[in-house]
């Protein structure tokens, strides 16, 4: 008879509903078969028919029942489930039909000239809200978001200045890599934000909690100063946009238009204030941090 796969060390599975067992090994089978839609399909519907318990011990409760491998892969799944609602955080937009313009003369202030607008379900992170992650399982899930965004991080920040490139290539390029920085930047933003929510964190997780916090600040501060150099480089390509191309075309009014825009946005104090580039929890918690610190060294 073959053995099955829900267990735990004391040999409690025995004492699990017929029911919750099923709904376990259907996880756990569509988990081996790399299905992760399946999984958070199967694990979201038992959430919602209590199946699963949905406290802060979660993680224990399925740590104990399917083992730490398990349990670890099925958290991974969590902590890359998408939005539903957007792709990689972004909507197209309405204002200016996805052109970033209006009628050439104005760029479209809704989408910063770009074309797309920030999901707000997500807050521009394309990952599933906090409201979507079992609430014993957000740390864990979080924790994991934050390594993942750090060494997508180190990744675009190896990306090189384009050269050699006609100027509307390397405007597209820069773009692409503002929103794919942007993204991962909002998700330790998201972290932070979860982090200061928590309020109903046992005691003994604050530390836990403190620590995420702290690493989402210190991964972003290394981040944050290339998206205003992104935007600088696609400044220049708009320059050049508008030196190379006829005057009074289209071409050459969208490039003028985007020059003062773009110009503007870096003139302000942060760079990109009042645009969704700016990370105010990021810059709040890294106040916060500075002040501890400070606090720390006059003791």
């Amino acid at each position: 008879m073959e053995r099955s796969p829900v267990k735990t060390k004391n040999s409690s599975a025995d004492n699990l509903g017929e029911e919750t067992k099923q709904a376990l090994e259907a996880v756990l089978k569509a988990s081996r078969m790399g299905d992760h839609e399946e999984v958070l399909r199967l694990f979201l519907k038992d959430q919602a028919q209590h199946i699963f318990p949905k406290g802060q011990h979660t993680l224990k409760w399925l740590t104990d029942r399917i083992g730490r491998r398990a349990t670890s892969r099925l958290v991974g799944i969590l902590s890359e489930a998408p939005c539903f609602n957007c792709r990689h955080g972004l909507l197209g937009c309405d204002n200016c039909e996805n052109t970033g313009h209006l009628g050439y003369d104005f760029v479209c202030e809704w989408c910063l000239s770009l074309g797309r607008v920030p999901c707000g379900f997500c807050d521009c992170t394309g990952l599933a809200s906090i409201d979507f992650i079992p609430l014993g399982l957000r740390l864990a899930v979080f924790a994991i978001r934050i390594k993942n965004a750090e060494k997508r991080l180190d990744g675009l920040l190896q990306i090189p200045t384009p050269s050699a490139e006609s100027a509307v290539a390397a405007f597209n390029k820069r773009a692409e890599l503002l929103f794919a920085l942007n993204r991962e930047i909002s998700v330790l933003q998201t972290t932070v934000g979860v982090a200061g929510d928590l309020v109903t964190v046992p005691r003994n997780l604050r530390g836990r909690v403190t620590r995420i916090t702290n690493e989402a600040v210190r991964i972003a501060a290394k981040s944050t100063r290339r998206l205003s150099t992104t935007v600088e480089t696609m400044l220049n390509a708009c320059k050049l946009c508008a030196e190379n191309a006829q005057r009074g075309s289209k071409a050459h009014k969208l490039a003028m238009a985007r020059v003062k825009y773009f110009g503007a946005l870096l003139d302000t104090d942060p760079p990109l204030k009042g645009t969704y580039f700016e990370h105010p929890l990021l810059t709040k918690a890294a106040d916060r941090l500075t002040q501890k610190k400070k606090s720390r060294k006059r003791r």
